[in-house]
This record gives C-alpha cells, sequence and structure tokens, in this order.
C-alpha cells in the first residue's frame, strides 16, 4: 500500500477560507437586514425580542433660591447594580465606571473576582455623574451595569421650608398600592412646570428584557423633557435662622403656633417666611401640629393688634388730621357711643403724649381718635389700598384674605377700634406687605416668591403710592423710637451699632371662631414688626405668635425672635453699621 506524503498546512490558504466564510456571513445578514427585513422583525415580533418599550421618566425640575442654592430636588440617591457575570471584565471598563461613581475601581474587581456574583451600591450621583455612566454604557454595552433613582424628593432645609416647598400625600389605594399626589405649596401650583414630560423607548431586548443599548428604533423613541427649575424669591440661609428663631420662641412660650416673614420693601421679594410647627414636624406626628399643607402666614387670620397703630398714624397724618407735634391726654379710656373702650390697665394712663410718645408707649384711646377723625369711608378705603382685604397673589395657593364686619351697626365704634387694630382680621404675610409702604417711601409692591419660571423672569409687582414719602419718613421715625428710646415697648430689642425700628402689638381674640373645630378661640396674639435698618430699610421683619401661654405681650414674646432675625439679615445682607456703637457680634447679647 503506498503511501502519501503529508503537506504542511498552507495557512494563507485558511486565512482566505476564513475570509470568504467571514464575508459570505456578514452578507447573509446584510441580506436579512435588508432584503428580509420586514420577516426577521415578525419573527423578533413574535419571540418578544423586537419592539420592547420602556418608559424614560423625566427629572422633576428643581426649587430654587434667590442665589440659586437648591431648596428642593430629586433626590441625588442612586441604586448601582453590578452582575459580574455580564459584566466586562476589562479593567478600562471598571476604572471608567469608578471614574463616573466614586467608587474605588479595586472594590469593583476585588468582590467580582472573589465569591459575589452580584452587588448593589447606594450612592449620591449627580445629573452629571449619571451622564457619565450612561455614556459608559453605550460605549462599553455591558449587560450587567443598571442604574435607578430611589425616586424620592428631597426638601433640602426640611421643615423650615414645607411650607413653602408644600409636599406629596401618600395614600393606600384600593389595590394597596400606593397612590402619591402632589397635594400643597409650591409643588402643586408649579407642578405643570416641574413635572416635565416623560418619554420611552422602543428597541430590542436580551433575554432578561433590557433594552440592549445601540439597538433602539430611533424612528418610535419619543425623548423626554425633564421639568424645569423654579427659582424663587427666599434666602435659604435666612429662611433657616429665621425658623430656628421663630421655633425657639413659639415653644419657649407654650404658643399654639407662630409665623414669621421677611420681605423686601422695595422689590417685595419676599426673603423668608416660616411657620411653627409645621405639617411634616413631629409635633404634627403627635397630633398637636397644623394640618397638611396649612400654612398660617398666609390662611390664619388675625388681628393685628397694636401695630396698626403705625398705620392708622400714617393715614391721620397724610389727610392732615393731626400732626407730628400735636399733643393729647390719655385718662386710661374714652366713651365712644355707648362703649367706653381704653388703654391697658396695667400700665395705667398715659398723660399728656404727641405722636411719637403714643406709639412708643402704644396708647390705644390716641389711636383712635386718629382713626375717627379720618373717617370711615376713608378709613376703610386706606385699609383695601393697603391690601388686607384680598390675597396678596403669592404663589402657594389657599391664600385668604382679611375682612372686617361691613354691617357694624355702629360705625364710630367700629372705626375707633379700626385704629389699634381691633375689629379687623389679615393674614400675616398681608400685615408685613403693609408696612413696607412705610418703609418703601409710601410705595406698597406686593409681594412675590417667585422670580424665575424655568427661563423666563417674573415680572416684579408695580409699586402703588399710599401715602406720601414725607409722611412716611414722619412714621418712621416714630417707630424708631419704640425700640431706641427707654420709653418704647421694644427697648430691649436694640442692637449695638444699628438703628432699628418697630412697634411691638397684642391683641386679644375676641370673637374668633376656630375654622376646624368652630368653637370659640380665647387667648391673645402676640406680634412685633419692624425694619432693618431703620434708615433706608432694606427688610421689614414680621413675627407673629398666637395664644402664647406664660406671657403674652409682643415685645416681651415676639421682640427676641424679631431681633435673632434682624441680626441675620444683617450679617445675610451685610448691612454696614450706622451708628459709631461696637455692633454684636453673632450670637452676642445687649
Amino acid at each position: 500500500m503506498s503511501q502519501v506524503a503529508a503537506r504542511p498546512l498552507n495557512h494563507g490558504l485558511i486565512k482566505g477560507l476564513l475570509g470568504v466564510c467571514a464575508l459570505a456571513t456578514v452578507m447573509s445578514q446584510a441580506k436579512i437586514q435588508t432584503w428580509a427585513a420586514e420577516d426577521t422583525k415578525s419573527q423578533a415580533r413574535k419571540a418578544n425580542r423586537y419592539g420592547v418599550t420602556k418608559a424614560v421618566v423625566a427629572s422633576r425640575g428643581r426649587i430654587l433660591d434667590r442665589n440659586r442654592a437648591p431648596l428642593a430636588q430629586d433626590s441625588p440617591i442612586t441604586e448601582l447594580v453590578v452582575d459580574y457575570r455580564k459584566a466586562p471584565s476589562s479593567p478600562g471598563f471598571w476604572a471608567a465606571l469608578s471614574d463616573a461613581t466614586g467608587i474605588p475601581a479595586n472594590e469593583f474587581t476585588a468582590i467580582g473576582s472573589v465569591t459575589e456574583k452580584s452587588r448593589s451600591w447606594v450612592v449620591s450621583l449627580s445629573s452629571d455623574q449619571r451622564n457619565r455612566i450612561a455614556a459608559i454604557r453605550k460605549f462599553w454595552r455591558p449587560d450587567g451595569v443598571s442604574i435607578s433613582g430611589k425616586g424620592e424628593r428631597e426638601n433640602v432645609l426640611g421643615d423650615a421650608t414645607s411650607p413653602i416647598i408644600g409636599g406629596f400625600r401618600h395614600q393606600l389605594a384600593k389595590d394597596n398600592k400606593t397612590k402619591v399626589t402632589v397635594a400643597t405649596g409650591l409643588e402643586s401650583t408649579q407642578d405643570a412646570l416641574l413635572k416635565g414630560k416623560d418619554g420611552k423607548q422602543v428597541g430590542f431586548a436580551d433575554k432578561n428584557g433590557n433594552l440592549l443599548p445601540n439597538r433602539l428604533i430611533e424612528s418610535l423613541c419619543i425623548p423626554k423633557a425633564d421639568g424645569q427649575d423654579i427659582e424663587t424669591t427666599i434666602d435659604a440661609t435666612l429662611q433657616a435662622s429665621a425658623y430656628a428663631a421663630l421655633k425657639e420662641t413659639v415653644v419657649a412660650n407654650g404658643a399654639n403656633e407662630g409665623s414669621a416673614v421677611v420681605l423686601d420693601p422695595r422689590t417685595g421679594d419676599v426673603l423668608a417666611l416660616v411657620t411653627y410647627p409645621t405639617f411634616s414636624s413631629s409635633e404634627f406626628a403627635k397630633g398637636t401640629g397644623v394640618p397638611f399643607g396649612a400654612n398660617p402666614a398666609t390662611k390664619n387670620r388675625f388681628e393685628p393688634g397694636s401695630t396698626f397703630k403705625i398705620l392708622t398714624l400714617a393715614k391721620a397724618l397724610d389727610e392732615g388730621k393731626t400732626s407730628m407735634s400735636e399733643h393729647f391726654y390719655c385718662r386710661l379710656t374714652m366713651q365712644v357711643g355707648k362703649r367706653t373702650i381704653g388703654c391697658d390697665r396695667k400700665h395705667g394712663a398715659h398723660g399728656d403724649v404727641d405722636a411719637t410718645r403714643a406709639i412708643a408707649k402704644s396708647c390705644n384711646v390716641t389711636a383712635a381718635t386718629w382713626a375717627m377723625r379720618v373717617g370711615h369711608p376713608a378709613f376703610t378705603k386706606y385699609m383695601t389700598d393697603l391690601g388686607l382685604f384680598e390675597p396678596t397673589g403669592v404663589e402657594l395657593g389657599g391664600e385668604v384674605a382679611g375682612s372686617y364686619n361691613k354691617k357694624e351697626y355702629s360705625k364710630i365704634l367700629q372705626l375707633a377700634t379700626f385704629g389699634f387694630g381691633q375689629s379687623l382680621t389679615c393674614t400675616p404675610i398681608s400685615l408685613a406687605s403693609a408696612f413696607s409702604t412705610i418703609a418703601n417711601e409710601g410705595k406698597r409692591v406686593p409681594p412675590r416668591l417667585i422670580r424665575r419660571l424655568g427661563d423666563e423672569t417674573v415680572e416684579r409687582p408695580k409699586a402703588k403710592q399710599i401715602i406720601s414719602a414725607e409722611t412716611a419718613r414722619e412714621v418712621l421715625e416714630t417707630m424708631e423710637a419704640v425700640i431706641e428710646t427707654k420709653a418704647g415697648t421694644g427697648y430691649s430689642l436694640r442692637i449695638p451699632g444699628y438703628r432699628l425700628a418697630g412697634k411691638t402689638g397684642t391683641a386679644e381674640k375676641i370673637g374668633s371662631v376656630d375654622p376646624i373645630t368652630k368653637k370659640k378661640i380665647s387667648g391673645y396674639v402676640a406680634n412685633f414688626i419692624g425694619f432693618v435698618p431703620a434708615v433706608r430699610p432694606q427688610a421689614v421683619v414680621l413675627v407673629m405668635v398666637d395664644n402664647p401661654k406664660k406671657q403674652i405681650y409682643g415685645g416681651a414674646v415676639a421682640g427676641p425672635a424679631f431681633r435673632q432675625i434682624a441680626l441675620s439679615v444683617i450679617k445675610s445682607m451685610r448691612i454696614p453699621p450706622d451708628r459709631s456703637e461696637q455692633p454684636v457680634r453673632e450670637g452676642g447679647d445687649t
């Protein structure tokens, strides 16, 4: 039997044959994709490998403060899952993933090479980091790496801003699934702008149902439109400081609740708006807090009390019904029709007073006299022009307006009590706005809470001249005397180095009815309103405390909170000292 000699393999020939086979395969695939596309798609649909649709959830827009610091945003907390059985083993992949997430590369590789088949990390990722991870997934096409948000909304300052930001109501539906609805605050009133619009992706999926990178049907995909940001007028630092001061005051005095408002009188910008307790605080969980979504600063009506005497004097001066030099004599009480009204008996008759002393000593008799000289029609129109009897328009929803009894049979008695802040109600924010007229040379600029909606600037409200600039300056000097003179009810609130102006107020709640329980309300409302500084004020600060139990007078109850907030305003706005005394350092005392 003859033998055939073995020939050496022709490697070039083998490579050529393999190349032909590869080319045939490519051509075959091309033929399928080009000429047999519909048949292939049909088979893919039957196998559920084509036309898989995935929702792409839009990110909710942020709510920002005036310096663009976030007040509310989607939580950056994200879950990163790595399945080592499907992820690339390349060191370059782990290095890229480490660079994007901040997780050390050796942590990825060490775990993956030892025991675990998969692992998850809960990390805080910025939007830029998320985009970088998306780019990595597109380049490497890993089936074993996924990220998912926790689906939570983060209120950065917590209780300090919850009445402004609002919240989401979680309710258990009939199918035992939790239904989440936007319930209150800016999250509710600006929901359409914040929520954006979800999109969808359609394409091929792997055996686990995950869409394959670069295998999307672009013509069927709809990109998401993320929600737009809202820039508010709030100063986050001032908001937090005001909340801390108010909380301390409410707790120390055993009060039901309190509100504080800080306005820029020149622009109407709401720099801080706080309430305590809030619907998200622990007190509410115990059943003692305010109802969900309630905002006492915009939804509760109170009698303004003695603070209103400032506004009464302003109108009387502007109408020429009195002058700063005119003297009155307070005998403690005065007869108005068939009724007797008077000053606080605890402090006694004030005797001979001019306008400055009447304000400093908070004389009811003199304030009633000013109001009666103005007359009922002119005075009620004045209060209307100050914005007390209509919502201010801040974008929080559910705002109420102040009121008075238009059917009161004794107009003269009602007018007299108007003079010292009784027989009418208003909200804390509307009262602060009315006082901004005095701080802004007689012009009132309605409050605003939003500066920008997305890319659009919100126009400032127009100013309206209510009283003359000269009248405003005269009245402001009387407010300065409340704090700067020893006879003033706010003398203990002075801040060395700075001239402040203010007015205390204490109103007894007579005839009020709780809107929820319908029971008659008793007790007092203590408040303090002031300007920082007294000359060319940059901020109006109102503190209102409802039903304090340990003491009732505005200077003693609300005054200390005003002083703390004033110190925060001075620091936040970098207001220089306006007199030779050494200014108080932060945390200092007079």
